[in-house]
């Protein structure tokens, strides 16, 4: 009940939400973490240049990626700081056994695993991790009162929280959807997260989500925005306060055909 009670009030406000004013947040400096594919390159460089409706202030932005000239150029280009995806762990994507069917899922569980370990590469103790095709259309903060917001929306999947409470055995603190192509980390805590799931199950924590993975059925079973956000919200429930998000997806067909007037962020979905 609370589920649908949540869903309902969520498309309540997305029709009546009204937008307050943001000013500068400069308690907090972040980094930015943007892992990227082939298909999402036309849209990155509308992504880093949407940073500057973020609040707070920015340190470095990450893109993450496999190595080829045009993301390295576009690196050196725009002031980023690339990083080769096959650096981040000892394996690659070819590592992950995840197929189902005939669609193979290996790269979007690999593009996952990469988020959860933003700690590893970036400087700052809090570091926002973006989707390579969503766009901040207005201005945005993720901290209040020295507290972490998470956003939520209406994307909300059973499995996630399925395998979830196999990792970690959480119990759900909160009916909202986290999964909103953006999420703002830790890194002192993230690697509590991870060091509690090695615990449980006695595998790297990697590791214990790629076996996961070769068990379910499922095309989407797991979420890093959702382990992350509702482990938070268990252990550091003052520390933390939840708003919703707008976001609409377009292409870039039709992106002028859509009222973004009341959103937050919109994301250019492309299929292959």
């Amino acid at each position: 009940m609370r589920l649908i009670f949540n869903l309902f009030k969520f498309k309540i406000l997305e029709k009546i939400y009204s937008f307050q004013e943001i000013k500068n947040d400069e308690l907090n400096e972040i980094d930015i973490v943007i892992p990227t594919i082939t298909k999402d390159f036309d849209s990155l460089l509308k992504v880093v240049t949407s940073t500057r409706y973020i609040a707070q202030r920015i340190n470095k932005i990450y893109i993450i990626s496999n190595s080829n000239n045009k993301i390295i150029n576009f690196c050196l280009k725009n002031n980023l700081v690339f990083i080769d995806e096959k650096s981040i762990f000892n394996f690659d994507k070819n590592h992950i056994k995840y197929k189902v069917g005939d669609i193979d899922r290996s790269g979007w569980l690999f593009q996952q695993l990469i988020k959860l370990n933003g700690d590893k590469i970036t400087e700052k103790e809090n570091f926002l991790v973006l989707d390579s095709d969503t766009i901040f259309i207005r201005r945005i903060t993720f901290f209040k009162d020295n507290k972490t917001i998470f956003y939520y929306g209406k994307e909300w999947h059973w499995p996630y929280h399925q395998t979830n409470k196999k990792l970690i055995n959480y119990k759900i603190v909160k009916y909202y959807s986290f999964v909103n192509h953006l999420m703002m980390f830790n890194k002192i805590k993230l690697l509590k997260l991870k060091s509690e799931i090695e615990r449980k199950t006695k595998l790297k924590w990697y590791d214990a989500i790629i076996q996961e993975a070769k068990k379910t059925k499922e095309i989407s079973f797991f979420s890093e925005f959702e382990l992350y956000s509702q482990w938070f919200l268990n252990h550091y429930k003052n520390e933390s306060l939840i708003k919703p998000l707008f976001n609409s997806k377009v292409t870039f067909d039709n992106i002028n055909k859509i009222d973004i007037s009341k959103k937050h962020t919109i994301s250019y979905h492309s299929y292959q």
